[in-house]
Order: C-alpha cells, then structure tokens, then sequence
C-alpha cells in the first residue's frame, strides 16, 4: 500500500489508491489516460520499513492508515529510483492491482460521480483551489461540481 503514495500529483483526480474488497490487494485505478504516467513517472522516493508494535489503529478517517504516539527508528529503506517500473513490476507478480483507463476498479462509478462529490466537499472544506485541479484534471466534471456545490 505504501508503495501506491510514491507519487501524489493530483490525488484522487489522477489515480484512485485503495484497496480492493475481495481480494485484500492494494489497487491504482487511472482516472484518465495518461494520469498513471504523469503521477508516477519519474518519481523517485523510499519506503521505511518500521517496526509496527506502537502503531494504533482507527486514530484516523481512514482504516488503511495507521499512527505511532512517539517516534519511531526506521529498520530498513527501500529506495525507489522511478515509481513507475516499480509500481508495474508489483502488479505484474500479483501483489496490486493496477487498473488502467479506460478500465476501472469495482466501486468506481463510470460517470465519475465520486470525484464529483468529493470535489464538492473539498470546496466547502478549502475554498476555489480544487476547482483549478477540476478545471486541469477533469474539465468535463467543472459543471456538474459547481451544481454539486450549489446544491
């Protein structure tokens, strides 16, 4: 899973993350041709391998993640020179699901009405910046999001 935040470029309006209810693997869901490419590609990061005892679960909105109260000493790097190639080489031995556009991930809805209502929330909770990352993501959304947020 944590391999799937390698690269965050455009969040949810790139590549949905999350992970698939029946069969427990993590997935990457393009969102639109090409958004795989643009959020991985070239991007360079590591992953911490840390010991997980002082990590608690629920302390956060979202169940995937997990938080220590203290800090904690890294055990291991793994260093990853470009996300992409990486991501594809876990897909490729089963371990994420990587699902590219126009194929979608069950649970995603086909008229995007999810990004849609999170661009809504977002809105009320940060203001005019996140209809810029409509406007540059998902132009043909821009309408049904301004009746989102009026509505």
């Amino acid at each position: 899973m944590t391999a799937t935040f390698l690269g965050t470029l455009g969040g949810d309006f790139t590549c949905a993350v999350g992970r698939d209810r029946e069969t427990g693997l993590p997935y990457i869901c393009e969102r639109f041709e090409g958004a795989f490419d643009l959020r991985y590609g070239d991007v360079a990061g590591s992953i911490y391998v840390v010991p997980g005892d002082t990590f608690l679960e629920g302390k956060t909105p979202w169940d995937e993640e997990v938080v220590s109260p203290g800090a904690v000493i890294p055990t291991r790097e793994i260093r990853v020179d470009d996300a992409k190639p990486y991501l594809l080489q876990l897909a490729d031995e089963g371990k994420l699901i990587l699902k590219l556009y126009p194929d979608r991930i069950d649970g995603i809805p086909e008229d995007d009405e999810d990004l849609v209502q999170r661009a809504a929330l977002w809105y009320r909770q940060s203001g005019d910046a996140i209809l810029e990352r409509v406007k540059q993501y998902h132009p043909s959304l821009l309408e049904r999001v301004n009746e989102a947020i009026s509505g």
